[in-house]
Formats: structure tokens, sequence, C-alpha cells
């Protein structure tokens, strides 16, 4: 759950950090557009957790989880396609799709670890958020100066499946060890 938790918050922070420079580098946007079209990201974030907060009356956090892995794969696949508003439209979607996963896979800690251990496993994963938003920007900046920054919506991609294979995996061993 740790490592599919780091996985997440890598792409948050990835995508907020270096999505301008995949702008101007790959895709050949004036700097103060692809300022413009990251603060669609944090728009996207904002107005997501704002949103999210309704959505907890009809789904409960799994969810939540698991329809912003929908919208963040949604908004990395816009990404792709040739056209600038498909920009605008899936930084703003990869925003929107991140929001509730942070404060949902928080939430959900009491219940897969049981309230006497969600204290400390709420500090692991606060550690975790932390250790990814220090080191994988880094990394990403590493390998895109290798590889160039073509390989930004792929790494983004990439950790997203990564993430929800393993927050899966963790979901099936709680239901297991709950129900056996």
């Amino acid at each position: 759950m740790l490592l599919g938790f780091f996985c997440y918050c890598t792409i948050e922070v990835v995508a907020g950090i270096w999505g301008a420079s995949f702008l101007v580098t790959v895709r050949n946007i004036s700097a103060e557009s692809a300022a413009r079209l990251i603060a669609l990201y944090y728009i996207g974030i904002t107005a997501g957790r704002f949103i999210s907060g309704f959505f907890t009356l009809k789904i409960n956090n799994l969810q939540l989880v698991r329809l912003g892995q929908i919208v963040i794969f949604l908004g990395v696949l816009l990404l792709f396609l040739p056209d600038n508003y498909s920009l605008a439209a899936g930084f703003l979607t990869i925003g929107l799709g991140c929001a509730p996963i942070f404060p949902s896979i928080l939430h959900e800690t009491p219940r897969s670890f049981g309230r006497e251990n969600s204290q400390s496993i709420i500090g692991l994963q606060m550690a975790s958020a932390s250790v990814a938003s220090t080191i994988m920007p880094m990394i990403f900046g590493s390998l895109a100066s290798t590889l160039g920054f073509s390989i930004f919506p792929l790494f983004l991609g990439a950790l997203l499946v990564i993430s929800i294979l393993l927050i899966e995996a963790a979901k099936r061993k709680f239901r297991r060890l709950k129900t056996g």
C-alpha cells in the first residue's frame, strides 16, 4: 500500500513540476501558455477535492480511489493527442483524477489497518508522500535529460499502472486477512 501511495504521490508532484517542461520542449508551447496549462492541473486538483467531498456521500473511499485512477488515465491519454485543447483537457483531467486519491487513501487507513495502528500507518504514508515529493522529481528530471521529455506521459502512465496494481493487491490482501 505504501509503494502504491508512493507511486501516486509521484504522479501528483511530477505532473505539476515537470508538466510545463514537457509542454515547452516537446509540444513547442510558449512558457506563458505552458504555465496557464499547468494552472489548469492545479485548478483540477482544487476543484476535484471540493467535488469529491460530495461524492463521499454516495461512494466509499476505495471507489473514489478507483474513480480518480480512471480519470488520471483518461487525462494521460489526452496528453498523447496532437492539439492544444487536448493538452488543456488532459492536465485539467489529471488534476481532477488526483483530487480524491490522497485524502481517500488516508481516510481508509483505519479500516484497512485498524484504528489502533492508524496513527503509525498515516505517519508512514506521510513519510512516503514526502520521499516521493523529494526524490522523484529529481529522478524524472534525470530520466528526461537522458531520454527526452517526451517520456512525460509514459512515465505518468507507467506509475499509474504500478500504483493501481499495488493498491489493488493491498486491498485484496486486507480482504483476505479480515475474512480468513
